[in-house]
């Protein structure tokens, strides 16, 4: 997908100096490292692990550039903030089964807030989601669902849930 309508070339361009003064103002500038280059130069020389990944990257080609070098850095349980949650069509890929599946060998995460943010209390949106990056290992251990999965099924299955854990629960009050 190219640029949309209202977009044009370089809206999206910040110098290092300009992105630096930021960060000294609203940031801890003595925890960031600065990569100037396109992400697709520079990502492929990055190794992570990473806790914590924030994405404010506007633009899909980017967004799937930065999922493919960055999701794979992303330590078990790290999250990945993204800017756009309020734009379904960007966020729609975190709910591509078959683009995670043929890029990333991964269930697709979701997205937290997708369509109109995580609530901040600032405004009517913040536009902040997120995703947490599950491994195989927690998934077997907690019978973890994919977050995209048949929202029936889910239903139903914390419904067993909740139907074992009182029957246990009158049960040993019983006794």
């Amino acid at each position: 997908m190219g640029l949309g309508a209202y977009q044009t070339r370089g809206d999206y361009t910040g110098r290092l100096d300009e992105v630096q003064e930021n960060i000294r103002r609203f940031g801890a500038i003595d925890v960031c490292s600065f990569v100037p280059g396109y992400f697709k130069n520079t990502l492929k020389n990055l190794t992570g692990p990473y806790a914590m990944v924030f994405l404010d990257v506007d633009l899909h080609e980017s967004l799937r550039t930065c999922l493919l070098h960055l999701w794979p850095l992303l330590s078990d349980q790290g999250v990945l903030y993204t800017h756009e949650a309020s734009q379904l069509d960007y966020v729609s890929l975190f709910f591509d089964r078959e683009w995670w599946r043929t890029n990333l060998d991964t269930d697709s995460p979701g997205l937290i807030g997708a369509g109109c943010g995580v609530p901040t209390g600032v405004a009517r949106g913040s536009g902040l989601g997120y995703t947490r990056k599950r491994s195989t290992t927690f998934a077997l251990e907690l019978e973890y669902q994919p977050f995209c999965g048949d929202p029936t099924q889910s239903v139903r299955q914390h419904r067993g849930y909740a139907e074992t854990a009182a029957t246990a629960t009158h049960s040993s009050a019983d006794n």
